[in-house]
């Protein structure tokens, strides 16, 4: 199941990372980020991929929300 996580580089997003990464889960965790690249490289210890995702943005909705 593929989960997106927005706010992912926040302090509460990373917070949540943290603890997903600590469970046992079978999820697909993605970070929906404007900037991907710098979404790298604030995420790079944890095990998720970076998206681009923009709340202001609708044309990257469906991109970024297919299969969760």
């Amino acid at each position: 199941m593929k989960i997106l996580i927005t706010g992912a580089t926040g302090n509460v997003g990373i917070e949540l990372i943290k603890s997903l990464q600590q469970s046992d889960h079978q999820l697909e965790l993605f970070a929906g980020v404007r900037d991907v690249e710098n979404g790298k490289q604030i995420l790079a210890n944890f095990k998720i991929t970076c998206i681009h995702f923009d709340f202001e943005d609708v044309n990257t909705y469906q991109a970024a929300l297919s299969d969760c």
